[in-house]
Order: structure tokens, then C-alpha cells, then sequence
């Protein structure tokens, strides 16, 4: 198995594993603290601008590096599947799962999601995704840096460090434990992996996609690595 599989799986351990809850209160399934929490979510990710980007400028995408591996019917099917309205029920699953575990904190984590701290995260992520995507429209990460108020990044320490953010943590897709700053770049890989990950795995299903096609995907980055190290 190719360590880019391996390395799959073990995401894949991480984002379906679930601890151990106790007794919580109930939200009714009405209740439009759930819609809110949703939208929240939403605007602090910003995880629906990078995917309706990413798709619109690569007809490939998420199959852009081996295109040959997929037929275009399951291209085009895979491509549905892990669309802005495919990302929403998503995100709207996994607030209900969070407040079925964790009702009790609902209202003060919805604070948190609604203070500077969290804005501050929202631009960063939008400008660490112009970084990196030139098609991304975003502010430069110095100038929202510069910008930010010294409050707005304590109240971002504590969202991300402080004990009883946890829950909260990791309905955004992070560890429940603290963020380590010195590495945002894996942070952020694992963030977006934690929602497109299982995005992807259902529609490899509905799609009739071969998982046989990630193996081979490894093994050709292998192969190109191998390539491209050789004197």
C-alpha cells in the first residue's frame, strides 16, 4: 500500500473517530440555533470559496493530476457529488452531531464564532487561500496581520489553545487539543481534509469510482518523484 494511501486512511481514522459522551441536554431538531451555528461555521471556514474556485478553474479537478484514471462520465458525477450544495448538508450534518454531543455549550461557542477572533481566522483563511490560489480574490496575510486589533488575536488564542473550545475545535475540523501554530500549513491541510475527505469518499460511491484509483494515483506520484530525484 503506497504511503499516500496510508496516509489517507489515517485522515480517514481522524475525521470518523468519536469519543465517548456522557449525558447532554437536547436541541430539538428545530431549533434555529442549529442554522445559525451552521451559517457560522460557514463564514469562519470559508471552505465553499476554495471549492467553488478550485472547480471552476480546472474542468479536471479533483482528478486534475491523472485525468486518465477516471472516465469522464465519472469525472463529471464525482464533480457533483462534491459540489457547494453537497458541502452544506455536510456542514449542516456535523453542527447536528455536534449539538447532539454538546448542547450544553452551544451558546457560548456560538459567541465565540461571532467575535473578532473568529472574523480574524475567516480573512486569514480567505487570504492564506489567495496565497496560494492566484484565482482567489483576498487581502495579503501581512495586510490582515497589520490590520487586526491586539484583542481580536487574543480572542483567536483562545478559540484555538483555550481547554473548552474544544468541541467547538473540532466541529471546524481541527484537533480538539491546541493548535500549533509553528505549523499552519498541515493545520490547514487537515482542516480541509476533514471535510472533503468524506465528501470525496461518497462520491467515489455514488460515482462507482474505484478505490483502486487512489492507489494509483500514489504510485504515479511515486513514479514522478522517483523521476524527478533521479540525477
Amino acid at each position: 500500500m503506497s504511503r499516500w494511501l496510508l496516509a489517507l486512511v489515517a485522515c480517514l481514522a481522524g475525521v470518523f473517530a468519536a469519543g465517548s459522551a456522557g449525558a447532554q441536554p437536547q436541541v430539538d431538531t428545530a431549533d434555529p440555533r442549529l442554522s445559525r451555528m451552521t451559517e457560522l461555521v460557514n463564514r469562519t471556514l470559508k471552505i465553499d470559496v476554495m471549492l467553488e474556485t478550485v472547480a471552476r478553474v480546472d474542468p479536471r479537478w479533483p482528478f486534475q493530476a491523472h485525468p486518465d484514471l477516471v472516465t469522464e462520465a465519472q469525472l463529471g458525477c464525482v464533480r457533483r457529488e462534491m459540489g457547494s450544495d453537497r458541502l452544506g448538508r455536510q456542514v449542516d450534518e456535523r453542527v447536528r452531531t455536534y449539538a447532539r454531543r454538546h448542547a450544553a455549550r452551544m451558546d457560548d461557542d456560538m459567541q465565540m464564532l461571532e467575535s473578532d477572533g473568529a472574523a480574524l481566522f475567516a480573512r486569514l483563511m480567505v487570504a492564506g487561500l489567495a496565497s496560494q490560489a492566484p484565482e482567489i480574490e483576498g487581502p495579503a496575510i501581512e495586510t490582515v496581520i497589520a490590520d487586526a486589533s491586539p484583542a481580536a488575536f487574543a480572542t483567536m488564542y483562545k478559540l484555538f489553545n483555550d481547554v473548552q473550545y474544544g468541541p467547538l475545535r473540532e466541529l471546524l475540523g481541527m484537533p480538539a487539543q491546541t493548535t500549533d501554530f509553528s505549523n499552519a500549513e498541515a493545520a490547514g491541510q487537515a482542516l480541509g481534509a476533514s471535510f472533503l475527505i468524506p465528501m470525496l469518499m461518497d462520491a467515489f460511491a455514488v460515482c462507482e469510482v474505484p478505490m483502486s484509483v487512489l492507489n494509483s494515483a500514489g504510485k504515479a506520484n511515486d513514479a514522478g518523484k522517483k523521476a524527478a530525484a533521479a540525477p
